[in-house]
């Protein structure tokens, strides 16, 4: 992973600017991980000052960021659930770049959700409830 982006900023010092445009396909699918500690550096990657994009995309990557920056305990939840409320007040229907990086980052937040559900109420030993 890292030799991709690597190899992508080689590429782009030719330009001299790195963008959104060419850094984001690589580094999509780790937005979509169970890993909050790769969730959370690539969205600090795309929120490098080095990286260019609109201000759009970069509002949303902020957002984001802001969100998987909170902790995961009992005293975040709360703050946790504002900031994921408020990513997609700026995601524009024209910016599909936006609506992508929201959506899978929503969608790896939401499995981390769920696997935290399920694994509770497996715990929970069903066979004793009398119908």
């Amino acid at each position: 992973m890292i030799e991709l982006v690597l190899t992508s900023f080689e590429s782009s010092a030719k330009e001299e600017v790195a963008t959104l445009d060419n850094i984001y396909p690589i580094l999509r699918e780790s937005l979509l991980s169970h890993s909050r500690s790769l969730r959370l550096n690539t969205l600090r990657l795309l929120a490098c000052k080095l990286i260019k994009s609109s201000a759009g995309e970069h509002e949303v990557v902020e957002r984001c960021l802001q969100g998987e920056e909170v902790s995961l305990d009992v005293h975040g939840v709360r703050e946790r659930l504002l900031r994921i409320g408020r990513v997609g007040q700026v995601v524009r229907d024209d910016d599909m770049i936006s609506a992508d990086l929201c959506a899978r980052w929503l969608t790896g937040v939401f499995f981390v959700a769920y696997v935290c559900v399920v694994s509770r109420t497996d715990c929970i030993d069903c066979s004793s409830v009398e119908s």
